[in-house]
C-alpha cells in the first residue's frame, strides 16, 4: 500500500490519496478527516498508519 500527501491551494485542502500495490486509487479524502477514512477501510493498525501519514512529506510516494 502506498500514500501520497497532497498539499493544497487556497480553495483546496490539503488531502492524501491511498493507493495498492499497482498505484491504482484505493481511497481519496481530506487530510483534516484521517481518523475517519481509516476507519471505513478497517485496517489493522490505524495509530501505527496515522503515525507515518503525518510523518511523511507532501508529493512523495510512500510506501507503508
Amino acid at each position: 500500500m502506498f500514500v501520497l500527501k497532497n498539499k493544497g491551494t487556497l480553495n483546496v485542502p490539503d488531502y492524501i490519496e491511498i493507493r495498492d500495490s499497482e498505484l491504482t486509487l484505493i481511497r481519496y479524502f481530506k487530510y483534516q478527516n484521517i481518523d475517519a477514512e481509516l476507519l471505513k477501510m478497517e485496517l489493522s493498525d490505524i495509530q501505527a498508519i496515522r503515525k507515518k501519514i503525518t510523518e511523511i512529506e507532501y508529493g512523495i510516494l510512500t510506501s507503508i
